[in-house]
This record gives structure tokens, sequence and C-alpha cells, in this order.
């Protein structure tokens, strides 16, 4: 089965950079659909069925964390990871009340993306 994955980030060289490395990792990923928000990212998950979110925490308008908390309520079991700049601990506390399944800082380390998304796909 294939994993359909969503990527969130507004900022487009970032996006572009995860969906070539999801496209490229030789796992059974597909990209659903980008979204560079929150609510185009919510509008995406109402037309595709997503198994996975790649998810920036820090946009303008609506936060990664208040997109997840919305994106569970719409697919309960979707797996969430938050990529962010910062290391602040606010954020972290955040995402792991809402049951995030990582959290990787920026900038990504290529091994570090894929030995996540390997884990991802097994759990998933």
């Amino acid at each position: 089965m294939e994993i359909n994955v969503l990527l969130v980030d507004d900022e487009a060289v970032d996006l572009e950079w995860l969906r070539r490395r999801v496209q490229g990792s030789g796992m059974n990923l597909q990209v659903a659909a980008t979204a560079n928000n929150g609510f185009n990212a919510l509008k995406a998950m109402e037309q595709e069925r997503i198994d996975l979110i790649l998810s920036d925490i820090r946009m303008p308008i609506m936060s990664g964390i208040e997109f997840a908390r919305k994106a569970k309520e719409i697919q309960p079991s979707v797996k969430i990871v938050f990529i962010s700049g910062h290391e602040d601990f606010e954020y972290a506390k955040e995402a792991i009340k809402i049951s995030a399944s990582a959290y990787l800082l920026k900038p990504v380390e290529d091994q570090e993306l894929y030995k996540m998304l390997g884990e991802l796909c097994a759990a998933i």
C-alpha cells in the first residue's frame, strides 16, 4: 500500500526540498499534496486520504500545532512530523501533547529524514 504524504511549509524552498526528498526516498511514499499554509493543508486533507504529514511548526496565521490539531480531528490516525528551525521547548511540549510522531530541527539532514520516514512507514 502506498503511503500518502502531505507536505506543509510556508517557505517554498523548504517545501520543494521536502518534496524531492520524499519522492527520492525509495520508500513506498507518494506526495499526495503540498500546501503553503494550514488552511490549504486542511483543504487537501478533505480531498485526499493522508497517512503522514510533514509540517513546519512556525507558519503565519495558523501554526503547525493548530493545523495538526485540526488534522487529527479530520483523520485521528494520521501521523504528524513537525519540522522546525526553532529549538523552542514550548513547541516541543505542544507537539508531544498532540501525539506528534517526530520533531525534526532545520536544517534537516537527509539521513535523519530517511531514518524517520523508514520508521514511520513500518509503523503505518
